[in-house]
């Protein structure tokens, strides 16, 4: 951080600490008559909502090849933190306490223990929300696993189904536990008023499901009263902490948005002109900053684009005219997917990425990209820039990618020539740099390994985001750039482009280059990597999807998968020595040798590990071709 953005740090601490707006000092009720001059009329119709719900082009899809083995759940509602809403006659309430948090099975009380992580069981403190440091594993394990309940999107369900079904419990669920987290997290107090993301998230939430639940019989006067006062107080939070400086990433596209949809969606809040105009604007900047030109997110982290896109989505629904710009911008960010998606839709899990959504109307098993993008065409009204998947090269260059396919059979090989990340912190960045990931005929075989933890376990998070959980190549046991923290990088390795190659300049060492040159001639996809300087030691991982079979022979590798044989991977010259590492269920420890689908999930699967002695060249040839 800068001087200037510790000095705006501290000023806020001294500001909620010694001179708190009135609305600090109210309950939900009395903030409701602040804010509000006279009960409104709930003006949204969930019209658009539903619309959504069914243009999907995937009314029953299978899960996507890159999910691995996914468990199909035949009675949870909220898995992975998605509702499933096309099925609204499918259960009964009992059903939504069981829900699978981040892939643990856990039973929620009725109402839930909004302070209690369910997979520990240990409680956050009943404490003012300035007191209580969330980035403590110490206190509750990490602070996802309860903030995820409290995005709510439990409650779309029951106002879907009730809105669906007529069911008079689902109605009065919903009641229940809103009036049960007022009534419990009053403003800044405890452990739901530390993130203005999730105030973010609960706005746009609530007023859906109260939508839903309005356009069937009218919603409860009293209870939507201290909503919207709770709501406002969240808004209002959530302006006075706006994400700045060195934190400006997705989570102020998320509070931006959230301010402009508010404004919205109850125009009888004296606020609303002043929050949507300062929402649309930032909201409008941000995304010309956070999304490159080409439509590279430039946190360099695919996963949070969906999550993104939601929040530009939910304005549209909301009646919000989107500069041109913007929709511009965000249609290039769905071409860059489209790009990078095989023909099975599944995606690079290149940096961060939680599986969060806003709305989730789209349950565990879609294809998440293809789903919301598709969402967002519908909602705009317009194709966003549909991209064909022609066979060839095709670069980004802003952002850094360069996209290698063939067709017949199909090869997509992303090559990550990029950045670390998005400004000082690269929060959401790994230390990936010219990594490689290859899917054929819509099988992902060459893999980035995922994401699995952020706060909740330090070492995990440590390895995942490190050099060698990439397929790239690490000098002297040491990463392209120092960890600092979760979410913190400190010195960086830089990345230049050269006349053949690309090159990576070591961090912290003199004059040791990594160059890496990749290349698809027909079907071979070629990597060849060349070490200048003077160096320990040098390795090339691969890391493979679990679904693939390793095995080795004289000459190289053979991958199979599906019962086959499919594809050679040599080696020039051959490493005198090659370690395959797999996963082992009974020994899970940070290292090769894993693979994480999703947020919080682990799957064994197989790295291979080869020496760099000045030069190596590495070729995959399908075995068909």
């Amino acid at each position: 951080m800068g001087a200037g953005e510790i000095a705006t740090r501290v000023r806020r601490k001294v500001r909620d600490k010694y001179f708190p707006a009135r609305y600090h000092k109210m309950t939900a009720e009395q903030a409701f008559h602040h804010f509000f001059p006279s009960d409104p009329v709930v003006p949204l119709v969930p019209d658009g909502l539903f619309e959504l719900l069914l243009a999907s082009p995937h009314r029953n899809p299978p899960p996507q090849a890159g999910e691995g083995v996914l468990p199909t759940d035949a009675t949870g509602l909220l898995t992975e933190s998605q509702v499933d809403l096309r099925s609204p006659d499918r259960m009964g309430t009992a059903e939504l306490l069981g829900i699978t948090l981040f892939g643990t099975r856990v039973t929620l009380d009725d109402p839930p223990n909004w302070r209690k992580n369910y997979i520990t069981g240990q409680e956050w403190p009943d404490a003012p929300s300035h007191d209580i440091d969330y980035h403590s594993i110490d206190i509750a394990g990490g602070v996802k696993y309860v903030w995820e309940p409290s995005r709510h999107q439990v409650l779309t369900a029951m106002a879907y189904r009730y809105y669906r079904t007529s069911d008079e419990e689902l109605k009065q669920m919903h009641v229940r536990w809103l009036e049960d987290w007022i009534a419990k997290n009053p403003v800044d107090h405890g452990i739901h008023w530390t993130s203005a993301l999730e105030m973010a998230v609960r706005i746009i939430v609530w007023t859906w499901s109260i939508a839903l639940i309005d356009a069937k019989s009218g919603y409860p006067k009293e209870t939507l009263r201290r909503a919207l006062g709770s709501m406002a107080q969240q808004a209002a939070h959530i302006e006075e902490n706006l994400s700045f400086g060195s934190s400006a990433n997705n989570h102020l596209i998320g509070e931006s948005c959230a301010l402009t949809f508010f404004g919205a969606a109850w125009p009888q809040c004296k606020m609303a002109g002043k929050w949507k105009r300062t929402g649309l604007a930032i909201a409008t900047r941000e995304c010309l900053r956070q999304i490159y030109p080409d439509g590279v997110p430039a946190e360099q982290a695919f996963g949070y684009l969906p999550f993104v896109w939601e929040f530009y989505l939910h304005l549209a629904l909301a009646g919000i005219a989107l500069p041109p710009n913007v929709v511009e911008r965000l249609g290039t960010s769905i071409r860059f997917i489209d790009q990078v998606a095989d023909s099975s839709g599944y995606v690079p899990q290149v940096g961060d990425e939680d599986d969060g959504s806003v709305v989730a109307y789209y349950g565990t098993g879609w294809p998440r990209y293809e789903t919301v993008a598709h969402g967002m065409r519908a909602a705009l009204d317009t194709p966003l820039l549909p991209g064909g998947k022609a066979a060839g090269v095709m670069e980004f260059p802003d952002g850094g990618y360069t996209v290698l396919r063939a067709s017949d059979p199909e090869m997509v090989a992303v090559f990550d020539h990029g950045p670390l990340g998005l400004g000082s912190l690269a929060a959401h960045g790994h230390a990936d740099a010219l990594s490689i990931t290859l899917s054929v005929d819509g099988q992902p075989v060459l893999v980035d390994p995922g994401v699995y933890a952020y706060h909740e376990d330090p070492a995990w998070r440590d390895y995942f985001r490190s050099t060698p959980a990439h397929n790239t190549v690490t000098i002297n046991d040491m990463d392209q750039a120092q960890m600092l923290g979760p979410f913190l990088w400190g010195a960086r390795s830089s990345v230049t482009k050269l006349a053949d190659a690309w090159r990576v300049n070591l961090r912290d060492e003199n004059k040791i280059y990594h160059d890496r040159q990749v290349s698809l001639d027909g079907h071979r996809l070629t990597v060849s990597d060349r070490i200048e300087g003077e160096y320990r030691s040098a390795k090339a991982a691969w890391h493979f999807h679990p679904s693939v079979t390793v095995e080795q022979d004289d000459t190289g590798l053979i991958l199979s998968w599906d019962g086959r044989a499919r594809l050679k991977m040599t080696f020039d010259p051959k490493p005198f020595t090659m370690e395959i590492i797999h996963g082992e269920p009974s020994r899970r420890y940070p290292g090769p040798g894993w693979y994480s689908p999703s947020f919080g999930r682990l799957i064994p699967t197989t790295t291979v590990q080869t020496p760099i002695e000045g030069s190596l060249s590495t070729r995959c040839v399908p075995l068909n071709n």
